[in-house]
């Protein structure tokens, strides 16, 4: 006979279990897995709790430490809302925004350059298209400004080349325009006349008193030119080259 354990009451041998509290009086047999467990199981584990114990801890100003200022986080308004970012394009910022000028900065230049540039431009294309106007008002306006200029009046001109074929000349009993004529006469007889000009009168520009006369042909030899600078108001009449010089008057 035995007792229980438990209620210490008498129960037989092989009874598995007490018939008065039912206590559990036969064990299982304890594998080997089941004692390595139990093993196991008998180390003890720190738990992720925090115990603390009956004695306080001291505090932050009797410790002699100093605060910890926790540290704030700001909000934008666009992680508020869930997007993200300010601009609600989802994507992380990292706190700081742009200023204002920061487009302008980023791309280089600022309004002042953009201006400067677009003005350079203009002018490189205004330069070339002014010039090429101004080359054709002197164009147009050069036949006109020649016809009011000053010079002397044809019909003046005229009467004073006729007055100058019929003066003497420095050959001896003979005019300017005899001594001209001859040298064609003798071009001719000698067959080497090319082409046969004879006179003609060039105003000057801005001039109302003089002119020049010139007297040519052309020979084998190439063209010959007698030339004179008359002043119509003097009656003064200047070679210009040699071959005029060999007719009439004296080079200046």
């Amino acid at each position: 006979m035995a007792r229980c354990p438990n209620c210490y009451n008498t129960i037989t041998q092989d009874t598995p279990s007490c018939p008065s509290c039912a206590y559990l009086l036969l064990q299982t047999e304890k594998t080997p897995m089941s004692h390595l467990s139990a093993s196991a199981s008998g180390h003890a584990r720190p738990s992720g709790r925090l115990h603390t114990s009956d004695q306080a801890l001291p505090s932050v100003a009797e410790a002699d430490v100093p605060p910890v200022k926790e540290r704030s986080r700001s909000v934008s308004p666009g992680t508020a809302n869930g997007n993200g970012n300010g601009n609600g394009n989802g994507r992380r910022t990292n706190g700081t925004r742009p200023g204002p000028g920061a487009g302008t900065a980023r791309a280089g230049q600022g309004p002042g350059a953009v201006s400067d540039e677009k003005s350079w431009t203009r002018k490189l294309i205004l330069i070339p298209l002014l010039l090429i106007a101004l080359g054709a008002l002197v164009y147009i306006l050069a036949p006109a400004a020649r016809l009011i200029s000053w010079q002397v009046d044809p019909k003046v001109s005229v009467s004073t080349l006729t007055n100058f074929r019929n003066m003497q000349s420095k050959v001896s009993g003979k005019t300017v325009d005899q001594c001209v004529n001859e040298w064609v006469d003798e071009s001719r007889q000698a067959g080497t006349l090319v082409r046969f000009v004879g006179w003609s009168i060039k105003p000057m520009d801005f001039s109302k008193s003089k002119v020049t006369f010139e007297f040519s042909y052309e020979d084998k030899d190439g063209v010959k030119l007698a030339d004179w600078l008359a002043d119509v108001d003097n009656s003064r009449f200047v070679p210009k080259n040699d071959l005029a010089g060999q007719v009439y008057g004296k080079a200046e």
